[in-house]
């Protein structure tokens, strides 16, 4: 039995990397070697490409050359490799040749540029070049090869620092939100099985786990919204909001000089942290599948009930959907501020972002029990509909976002949820599989007990039970609770006595 959940850990760690996809700073190195790509930022694509020609002034400032223009200029190669041959000293030359061949003008819209020259053939040729001007800022052209000036190279190499640093964050964190919530209740879990004394257990339970964190009863409902949880049931979702604020607002960098910070620190946060809010939400998604699951690693390793791990998942969905909006609320001022609204928003990432958010706003919002009381299947249809177009549309968001290979690991977690998701419902269909279609058979005991004896099936404590010859929604399913015939009869004689 301990091979499963083992096993099943096992599948989800190697889904990654599987999939092709690490985690920035995990498994994935971004920006290798820094000064190179400083020095690639540093100088300006100041060029004279055959596509301008035609075009007005205004049409010319907003303008961009390609990159097949750019690797074709020999003051723009010949500045970059100047710039990393005196920056990159310490770098060994088969790792800025790699990067000249590959990462070098590789954007998303460039295709596959040609470069005019390889790196050595460039460095020949600024060695060419007599009385070398400085590159500053304030420059507007390139006047032959230019020597990058120091405080124009350092600020670039510190806006490469920063988004690794950054890049690093938007993957510890998320992990650390995500593992904390799978270790906390296995390592809790395992307490139980060291020698306390039985009196000592008795009263914490009594007085620190078992009671409702408020009233007399738990597992009551409350407005209508929900139910009233057990104090430590409430202790561990006090944790997971307070993690998840930790996590969406701790360490951001900030690093002086920046040219890419206008305004100090609070540009940098303007700009890190709706990615960092974007990245906790998406750690959050393969929480709640594997709280929602009735095949849950977690069920097995730990003494915790499912109807905990239900109410833990409606918790995480509530944070993660609320991650999900402020991302999207914050990067939309972001770019109102910036009076990039209306070219944002003609993107297709943009698309697909709207879609995911105003899905999990619809999961929330209809999520409440009076709705789940009241019709539960269609809640439960609709909810997985909703959960489904989230997911397609925070996977498209991403894809279309970065437009790269890999999308510095927030991906991952869309993967890691999928295979949680589908290592459940494989496991439903293998268990369906093993008992096969049975004849029940079902006796009134009294007005409110139905026996159904199911000859061939042994179970305890609960089950989940198919009817399909009862509706044409033969996937309904509905769980049942398994008592012993003999204490049921005696239970029902005593409550007739």
């Amino acid at each position: 039995m301990l091979f499963s959940p083992f096993a099943a850990a096992a599948a989800l760690c190697l889904l990654p990397i599987a999939s092709g996809e690490l985690l920035a700073g995990y498994g994935l190195t971004l920006y290798k070697p820094p000064c190179a790509y400083a020095c690639a930022n540093a100088v300006p694509p100041m060029v004279d490409c055959p596509e301008f020609d035609g075009m007005t002034e205004a049409e010319l400032i907003q303008a961009t050359p390609s990159g097949q223009c750019l690797g074709n200029d020999t003051s723009y190669l010949s500045t970059v490799a100047w710039c990393i041959n005196h920056r990159c000293e310490s770098v060994e030359l088969w790792k800025i040749e790699k990067f000249w061949d590959t990462k070098f003008l590789a954007g998303p819209n460039d295709g596959d540029v040609v470069l005019r020259y390889t790196y050595q053939e460039a460095i020949q040729q600024a060695n060419q070049t007599k009385d070398m001007t400085s590159l500053t800022k304030n420059d507007v052209s390139l006047n032959g090869t230019m020597f990058v000036s120091d405080d124009l190279y350092t600020g670039h190499l510190t806006m490469v620092l920063t988004d690794i640093k950054q890049s690093t964050n938007n993957s510890k964190y998320p992990l650390m939100v995500f593992l904390s919530c799978v270790i906390i209740p296995i390592g809790f879990s395992f307490l139980r099985l060291l020698p306390f004394p039985t009196k000592l257990r008795s009263k914490f339970y009594a007085y620190v786990i078992d009671p409702p964190i408020f009233g007399k009863r738990h597992s009551v409902p409350v407005l209508g919204l929900g139910f009233v949880p057990t104090r430590g049931q409430a202790l561990f979702i006090m944790y997971i909001i307070a993690i998840n604020i930790v996590a969406c607002c701790a360490d951001t960098p900030h690093f002086n000089p920046n040219p890419n910070a206008r305004g100090g620190h609070l540009s940098d946060q303007n700009k890190y942290i709706p990615g960092r809010i974007g990245a906790v939400s998406l750690a959050n998604v393969p929480l709640l599948i594997l709280y929602a699951g009735r095949n849950s690693l977690l069920l097995w390793l730990t003494n915790w009930s499912h109807s905990t791990f239900l109410l833990l998942h409606r918790w995480i969905g509530t944070i993660c959907a609320i991650e999900g909006i402020a991302h999207s609320l914050i990067w939309l001022t972001r770019c109102v501020r910036m009076g990039l609204l209306t070219e944002q928003s003609k993107l297709s990432y943009w698309y697909c972002g709207v879609i995911a958010t105003l899905a999990m706003t619809l999961l929330i919002t209809l999520a409440n029990l009076r709705i789940r009381k009241a019709a539960y299947e269609a809640f439960l249809i609709g909810h997985i509909f909703l959960a489904i177009i989230a997911f397609i549309g925070a996977y498209y968001h991403l894809v279309y976002a970065f437009k790269v290979e890999v999308s510095v690991g927030f991906i991952v977690w869309i993967y890691i949820a999928m295979g949680i998701w589908g290592f459940d419902r494989l496991l439903r269909i293998i268990r369906i599989s093993k008992h096969g279609l049975k004849r029940a058979y079902i006796t009134a005991v009294d007005e409110e007990h139905i026996r159904v004896d199911i000859p061939g099936v042994a179970c305890h404590g609960y089950c989940y039970a198919y009817f399909p010859t009862l509706s044409w929604r033969m996937w309904e399913n509905h769980p049942f609770s398994v008592k012993n015939p003999r204490l049921l009869l005696a239970s029902i004689n005593h409550n007739a006595e």
